[in-house]
């Protein structure tokens, strides 16, 4: 996948107009909404691998390094975009998101839970996440909904909440939490999508 930086008017970040290789300024103020897709809250730099109006930088996170300086981060969001990534380019992303955290800034990681589908499917009575939404050519399973999730094609890798701190601290986070939906350490980072809670999992990492 190319790698490319968006030429947008000015939204308060200006893209650096060199190679994607150099580092570009960013300042306390600056909010990263990494994997943004469609949903582009304000007040964030939205970087996405797939060009649309509204992105300020195209990047693809299997690719090269993130391009921003150390310590120059104020917080960092991504929403249901890790797991479409494989695991090493996970482990090396999360190393780069405290590279660029500045001190006592914070990523908020939400993800489907891996966790979640497999309570659901050993508890009998349990309906499984989005339910409604599964509609298999032959009679419904509970499997069928794990097989949805672990197995959608574009998902790479899936997570609970202790891969998702193993990996966090391996990335040298000493400070990671279990979060809820709408709740977390930086109020500026709590835009996730209503749409998402039945089956996510929140988790923040905070740079000391």
């Amino acid at each position: 996948m190319a790698v490319a930086l968006c030429d947008l008017p000015d939204r308060g970040f200006e893209p650096d107009p060199q190679p994607p290789s150099v580092e570009q300024p960013a300042t306390a103020r600056h909010l990263l909404n990494i994997g943004c897709g469609v949903v582009m809250p304000s007040g964030f730099f939205n970087v996405d691998d797939h060009w649309r109006p509204g992105i300020d930088l195209c990047w693809d996170l299997e690719g090269p390094r993130l391009p921003f300086a150390a310590d120059s981060v104020g917080g960092i969001f991504t929403e249901h975009c890790m797991e479409h990534i494989s695991f090493p380019s996970f482990l090396r992303v999360a190393g780069e998101f405290r590279r660029i955290l500045m001190p006592g800034r914070t990523v908020r990681i939400i993800v489907p839970d891996g966790g979640l589908y497999v309570r659901r499917y050993v508890e009998s009575d349990a309906v499984m996440p989005y339910r409604e939404f599964d509609d298999p050519p032959i009679p419904y399973t509970k499997f069928w909904s794990i097989n949805r999730i672990f197995y959608h094609p574009t998902h790479r890798c899936m997570y609970d909440w202790d891969l998702m701190r193993v990996v966090l601290e391996h990335a040298g986070f000493q400070t990671v939490e279990l979060c809820e939906f709408g709740r977390g350490r930086d109020s500026r980072l709590l835009v996730d999508q209503v749409n998402r809670q039945p089956e996510s999992l929140y988790v923040e990492a905070t740079k000391r």
